[in-house]
């Protein structure tokens, strides 16, 4: 190889505009860097298929400082960066370029390789081609298909942000339209700051290659470590930034980002020499594996296991699947595993890739399941249509979904009408295998808590002739603590406040511990109500998110009312969007007390609910200490 038919180059930076390390496509990955790196990479590689399994291998290795063509110009661009940062006193730029420096006076250079089979290559170096895209384009994706993985073209990116050095090189093989023969390319690329170089300003991108920076096609030309044979591409992150355990970290964001596409048999892996194997058969130990989960934080590790939950309902047999279509997504599968323990979340799949757990923007952000039985439950598009759809709402970092990002307002419009329509359906499949329906013997179960069976003395005295026969009143004893992880606020008294429970009887309720559905200031209120009478009903007819509720209060002042779904193994926080004869604030209900008389209030929840609701009582004390003062 000659050193001089390979060369580092910087274009000139005529307008001489400032260009510092916080390059945009790579700050977008810099959070959390190997799981970006191996998500891309695997993604990209993926969009490239030729046939299945598309195999990827990532390899640690160290090349020789002396075989890296041009390795002592960039040691001098970094010199002059780090004097320039040195300057200017731009301590993010100095901490870089210091430990670059090191790097370069090394005599052997880490290189993460990652290198992929059963894929096209990157085809061209001519503008517009996949290759040139991925060296040269800003912002473009140049893919074949309308539904592959990637979009925003900064995915190429998070290479750059596992490199010490901000130095990539690119090797691809492929083989030419016109004559269909092999043809090599290679071309490398570094990110660093705008400087001046002899005098002549230059801007931060540089390029490694022939002439006119252009990619270097004859393979003789080219250090032997960027040379491949087979049709396919090479990615060389130079000065890697290898963590202890590198391995594990990439390995758990492949299994969590691609356990579809390595279930469905349409990727397999390969990490540091095959010491770690992921294939449809290792896939499930891998999950379970100790050196895997190994270094992960505590929020971490049940974010594994949560992705473990949904490999284990995209692949188990006692997964229950609904199909249904949407004209402008075709055919959506649904897939619902149901058991103990299992965290109620969904995953949402395209194109063998973990996309996002949610539709927040589209105002569904899966959250809350009261009545429903534990379940993971994992969401596929079946046709092109669906992905492609998909596709165009997902961000830079495909992990969440937006129509904020379409640029005419009638696409905005119909993607949300579209997700809208998604997530009731989603949301109606997964009912329909998880839905509690509180029949007798549940009913009873539940319930036995709040009306618990008296003594025979008591029995005999509740039977007075004094009682009401068309009435029946109940003594309520203290609620058992139920498992919780929601925030409480502690208020004076031992048991919890009852509430109605839809069946148009009337309770009395105890004082007890206030959850607060959405107004933080107002939990700060330290004395609950109790409410004489409780009733709830449902209107016949009316809507499934509306409910009229009856009470008295035993004391006059300002209140704050919050509703809770009963649930099976606890409750959950309804939010209040309306209320007739009442202000609603965060979801909570603000009402004004006047001691033994009686309320109504038309309640309108924000989603779909018609089983039991539990209501509390507790002053609002910003209200009273504001009217006092």
């Amino acid at each position: 190889m000659s050193n001089e038919a390979f060369v580092l180059e910087f274009a000139g930076n005529d307008s001489k505009e400032d260009e510092g390390l916080g390059h945009a496509g790579i700050e977008t990955y810099r959070q959390q860097p190997y799981a970006s790196a191996a998500r891309e990479l695997g993604q990209n590689s993926r969009d490239a298929y030729s046939s299945l399994p598309v195999k990827i291998k990532f390899d640690l290795i160290e090349i020789p400082k002396k075989n890296i063509p041009a390795i002592v110009k960039l040691d001098k661009v970094v010199a002059l960066c780090l004097d320039a940062s040195l300057a200017e006193k731009k301590e993010k730029e100095k901490a870089f370029f210091s430990e670059a420096k090191k790097i370069l006076a090394l005599e052997h250079i880490k290189v993460l390789r990652v290198s992929d089979e059963n894929t096209t290559g990157a085809k061209g170096a001519q503008r517009g081609s996949p290759f040139y895209s991925l060296l040269r384009a800003a912002g473009v994706s140049v893919k074949p298909e309308e539904n592959s993985g990637g979009s925003y073209g900064i995915g190429k990116n998070a290479a750059f942000a596992i490199s010490d050095l901000r130095t990539v090189f690119y090797s691809t093989v492929f083989l030419d339209d016109e004559t269909g023969s092999k043809r090599f390319l290679t071309q490398g690329k570094s990110i660093l700051i705008s400087h001046v170089d002899e005098g002549l300003p230059k801007r931060q991108i540089g390029y490694w290659g022939g002439a006119d920076f252009e990619p270097v096609s004859d393979p003789v030309l080219a250090p032997e470590w960027l040379r491949r044979e087979s049709i396919g591409t090479s990615v060389f992150v130079v000065g890697f930034r290898d963590p202890a355990e590198w391995q594990s970290h990439f390995t758990r964001s492949l299994i969590q980002n691609f356990f579809p596409a390595v279930h469905d048999d349409e990727m397999e892996f390969s990490i540091d020499g095959g010491n770690s194997e992921i294939n449809r058969d290792t896939l499930g130990p891998l999950f379970d594996a100790e050196v895997v989960r190994k270094g992960l934080s505590n929020e971490r590790d049940q974010g594994f296991s949560v992705s473990f939950d949904f490999y284990r309902c995209y692949s188990s047999a006692k997964t229950k699947s609904n199909v249904f279509t949407i004209p402008e997504l075709g055919r959506v599968q649904v897939k619902v595993l149901v058991g103990d323990k299992l965290p109620k979340k969904i995953c949402i799949i395209r194109n063998g890739m973990v996309i996002t757990d949610n539709l927040s923007s589209f105002n569904e952000p899966f959250l809350r399941f009261p009545m429903y039985k534990d379940f993971v439950a994992v969401v596929t598009f079946l046709d092109v249509r669906g992905s492609s759809f998909i596709k165009r709402l997902e961000d830079p970092k495909h992990k969440e979904l937006s129509a904020d990002g379409l640029l005419n307002q009638d696409d905005r419009d119909v993607a949300k009408r579209v997700m809208k329509k998604l997530a009731g359906k989603i949301r109606a499949a997964i009912k329909e295998h998880t839905f509690t329906e509180y029949e007798n013997e549940v009913l009873a179960d539940e319930m036995r808590d709040y009306f618990p069976a008296g003594s025979a003395p008591e029995l005999e005295q509740r039977n007075s002739d004094n009682d009401d026969p068309e009435t029946i009143k109940y003594q309520i004893e203290p609620r058992k603590k139920r498992p919780s992880t929601e925030a409480y606020t502690d208020v004076e008294g031992d048991a919890e406040a009852g509430g109605g429970f839809g069946d148009g009887r009337g309770g009395k309720v105890g004082e007890g511990r206030i959850k607060y559905p959405g107004d933080v200031e107002r939990a700060r209120s330290k004395q609950s109500i109790p409410l004489l009478d409780v009733r709830n009903i449902i209107t016949t007819g009316g809507a499934s998110n509306s409910r009229t509720v009856f009470f008295t209060p035993t004391i006059s002042t300002h209140a704050l009312l919050s509703i809770d779904a009963v649930g099976i193994n606890k409750n959950e926080p309804l939010t209040v969007s309306s209320a007739f004869g009442a202000n609603v604030k965060n979801g909570a209900v603000l009402v004004e007390f006047l001691a033994g008389k009686r309320i109504k209030i038309d309640l309108e929840f924000s989603e779909m609910y018609r089983g039991p609701i539990e209501i509390r009582a507790a002053v609002d004390v910003l209200e009273v200490s504001s009217n006092e003062n």
